[in-house]
């Protein structure tokens, strides 16, 4: 049985409940302990998770030095200017960034287009690289993205941030230590509405909803049940007299003994309030609903010391900031310490573009 390094085995053994077992398996990871904060800076304001991982690097002035914020495009910088999440910020032109010989690290926050440029431009620096998701429609710079990483030996982090959900570390503790058995299915959906002025842009880019949003479920799924022996997507116009924008998808990932089922809509209303993650297994099934703010329920066949058969709520941490694990691991991984996900690794992000790519049929 694989014992995760951040639980002790004596107090896992003791733990005389589900209760007792969360607040073991799910407390939060220690500080990074680096010799000094990590000098870093963000590059653009235009992607979905901008302006919340700002916030994030300010939260922890213990761990990050912040040099600035840089935002390429004139017109970006204008509106994020007049934005109160960058209010007091230190902007930064492109050229003055780029020059500059004192930091160890950067945040990419473009929207997709540029996200693989600037993380080359990163690397070739000699920075380490949080890139926000997915980086980007091209497989091939991708692998180059990520030899140029190892080469250099510098972090590459994705933007997956519900790798570090409390949920999904719950989930993977129980694979690990055989409470599930094989799993045999999993259902995920993950959606919100899209207004209409941003789904022509959506889809000459993103092209639909997969790359877009099921992207996360994507990474949690492969880090469940590894390589699919296939990959079939649908995909569907919602609104094909107004624009091309293939907003509903399903793919649905082959395995020898299992499926697994993603689908994202983005003209879901309420959508984002009832993404969930549902896994069925030989011997429990975990339910995940919704995502955010997460609630956790689990039934078990033949329960593990602590549980009862059929279905319990298991007891969650309150997530004080959706970045927050992701960033100080981030910054723990800068400093050279392993990673806290020692699964999510280089062939983790590998296998998980190449098969996004193929759901999201791009």
């Amino acid at each position: 049985m694989k014992v995760s390094p951040n639980l002790n085995r004596r107090d896992f053994l003791a733990a005389g409940s589900a209760a007792a077992l969360a607040a073991f398996a799910l407390r939060g990871w220690a500080a990074p302990a680096g010799p000094r904060r990590l000098r870093v800076a963000q590059i653009g304001t235009a992607h979905a998770h901008a302006a919340e991982k700002w916030a994030t690097l300010q939260r922890f002035p213990e761990h990050f030095a912040v040099a600035g914020l840089c935002e390429p495009d004139p017109a970006l910088r204008a509106k994020a200017a007049g934005q109160e999440e960058y209010r007091g910020a230190a902007w930064l032109a492109e050229e003055e960034l780029f020059s500059r010989d004192d930091l160890d690290a950067v945040l990419v926050e473009t929207e997709l287009p540029d996200l693989l440029r600037y993380g080359e431009r990163a690397i070739a620096r000699g920075w380490h690289l949080h890139l926000d998701k997915p980086p980007g429609r091209d497989l091939a710079a991708w692998r180059r993205l990520q030899a140029a990483a190892a080469a250099a030996r510098r972090v590459l982090q994705p933007g997956y941030m519900y790798r570090y959900h409390p949920a999904l570390r719950f989930c993977l503790e129980a694979q690990e230590r055989g409470w599930l058995g094989e799993i045999l299915a999993i259902h995920g959906d993950i959606g919100k509405v899209i207004g209409p002025a941003r789904r022509p842009w959506l889809a000459e880019h993103y092209g639909g909803s997969m790359l877009l949003l099921g992207c996360h479920l994507i990474d949690l799924t492969v880090a469940l049940m590894g390589a699919p022996a296939s990959v079939t997507t649908h995909r569907r116009r919602s609104f094909p007299e107004r624009d091309a924008f293939s907003d509903h998808e399903v793919a649905v990932l082959g395995y020898p003994r299992g499926l697994a089922t993603i689908r994202s809509l983005l003209a879901e209303v309420g959508g984002d309030d009832r993404r969930q993650l549902v896994v069925c297994g030989e011997n429990a099934t975990l339910e995940v609903t919704p995502l955010e703010p997460a609630r956790l329920r689990v039934a078990f066949q033949r329960p593990p010391a602590g549980f009862r058969a059929g279905y319990q709520d298991v007891p969650l941490p309150a997530v004080a900031g959706r970045y927050d694990e992701q960033l100080l691991d981030f910054a723990a991984m800068a400093q050279g310490q392993p990673s806290r996900l020692p699964r999510f690794d280089a062939a983790h992000d590998a296998l998980v573009q190449d098969v996004l790519l193929r759901a999201a049929g791009a």
